[in-house]
């Protein structure tokens, strides 16, 4: 980013064109502003022309700390050490990720707009209950998940058990027969449903 502002503040300073010093200094704004190192630089305008340096020693400062962070927590030590202190905070990004799955990525589940707070309660605890087992999927499927997490979950979409209860049209309050029906897997998805440990 350093390097990209020092050549487009060269192609300023080397320029014919006539500016006012409004226009030169705007110019200026923007080559700072587009890659956001304006800090490292400092210019003025001179007779119509544009002189600018770059603080080399601040540039040094920032590199010698490039790729350090702090976390702060407000966690007593006998909680939190500093090493349990980094993984709780890098354990975030798990808590990131899932949020996306239960708004996207994997389960799907759109916005559901319901009258009821009962209503509500239950369809959070949905959404909860299918990213629990969607977790506990992933940790017996490890190694499928990480060259094809989307694929595997697409290739059990198809497994379902589900019971249909059939009755009369002219008798509603008279329950019918009760037919449960099962797919059947393919050799790809017996596969992943043993690792599962589930059984049809």
């Amino acid at each position: 980013m350093i390097t990209k502002t020092r050549k487009a503040l060269e192609t300023l300073a080397r320029s014919r064109k006539k500016r006012a010093p409004e226009q030169l200094g705007a110019a200026v704004g923007v080559a700072l502003a587009k890659w956001n190192v304006g800090k490292f630089f400092a210019w003025r305008m001179s007779e119509g022309k544009l002189q600018w340096s770059i603080d080399e020693s601040r540039v040094q400062q920032e590199e010698s700390l490039d790729g350090c962070y702090i976390v702060r927590t407000d966690a007593p030590t006998t909680v939190f050490d500093k090493t349990q202190a980094v993984s709780a905070y890098r354990q975030l990004a798990l808590v990131d990720r899932g949020f996306r799955q239960l708004k996207t990525v994997a389960l799907e589940i759109r916005p559901t707009y319901h009258q009821l707070d009962s209503r509500i309660e239950s369809h959070v605890f949905l959404c909860m209950m299918g990213y629990y087992l969607q977790w506990h999927m992933q940790q017996k499927l490890a190694p499928l998940f990480e060259s094809d997490g989307a694929g595997v979950l697409e290739r059990l979409k198809s497994v379902r058990r589900q019971t249909v209860k059939l009755s009369s049209p002219g008798a509603p309050g008279i329950h019918g027969t009760a037919v449960t029906l099962t797919s059947h897997p393919d050799e790809q998805q017996k596969r992943l449903l043993d690792l599962l440990e589930v059984a049809l």
